[in-house]
């Protein structure tokens, strides 16, 4: 089977995929903007619910690295089951809101460009490889 990058559909995704990260770094980029006059902005929780800047971009991390194993694990054979990962108790424990909000942004666009030479290199086979999550039903 030859990789998928010549798939004019997969082309689109991956794009759609790159430009959602391009967008997403510009609205952070506005709010580091508004946190010149407002420090505690990147931080601060909405709610009590609701995660701070700070913390969706380590989520958002976290969410990439976990991807990144799934899709390795239906690539060996060793994940048939996606587990729904709980995001308040991690950014509990992994102490999101402490963490610098600078590292995360470059860890983050680490760990995207890894998954896009990850998805490059799948072949239609690999694409059509599935697990059940936990929550969402048959995945591929």
């Amino acid at each position: 089977m030859t990789p998928t990058s010549e798939s004019p559909h997969l082309n689109d995704l991956l794009a759609a995929f790159t430009e959602s990260m391009g967008a997403f770094l510009t609205a952070v980029g506005r709010a580091e903007e508004r946190a010149a006059q407002d420090t505690e902005l990147l931080t601060r929780k909405p709610d009590n619910v609701a995660f701070s800047v700070t913390e969706i971009i380590w989520h958002m991390v976290d969410v990439e690295r976990l991807w990144q194993m799934r899709i390795r694990g239906l690539l060996d054979g060793s994940v048939t089951h996606f587990v729904q990962m709980d995001p308040d108790r991690i950014a509990r424990e992994g102490n999101y809101n402490a963490r610098p909000m600078a590292q995360g942004l470059a860890d983050l666009s680490s760990a995207r460009e890894e998954t896009l030479v990850l998805l490059r290199r799948l072949t239609e086979d690999q694409l059509a490889l599935s697990a059940e999550h936990s929550k969402r039903g048959t995945m591929t």
